[in-house]
C-alpha cells in the first residue's frame, strides 16, 4: 500500500472517530437535558452541533467521512439540527 493512501485512511479514521465521539457527547448531553430544563446540558448540544457542523461542510477537507459518519450513527434528531 502505497504512503499516501495509508495517511488518506488515517487521516479519514481520525474524522470518522472525532465526529463519533462527538455525536456520543451529543448523546450524553441529550439525556441530561432530558424533561428537565438544565441549560449547560443545552449548551454543550449547541457546541457539538456546531462543531459537527463545522466537520461536515463542503469547504472542510474528508467531510465526505463526516457526513457518513453522521448518517451511520441514525440520529435523526442530530440529523435534523445539523442538515
Amino acid at each position: 500500500m502505497p504512503m499516501v493512501e495509508r495517511l488518506e485512511k488515517t487521516r479519514a479514521r481520525k474524522v470518522w472517530q472525532q465526529v463519533d465521539r462527538l455525536i456520543e457527547d451529543f448523546t450524553k448531553a441529550k439525556t441530561h437535558c432530558g424533561p428537565g430544563n438544565n441549560p449547560a446540558a443545552k449548551a454543550k448540544r449547541r457546541q457539538v452541533r456546531a462543531r459537527i457542523r463545522g466537520m461536515t461542510s463542503p469547504e472542510e477537507e474528508l467531510s465526505a467521512v463526516a457526513r457518513w459518519c453522521r448518517l451511520v450513527r441514525n440520529d435523526r434528531q442530530l440529523s435534523r439540527r445539523v442538515g
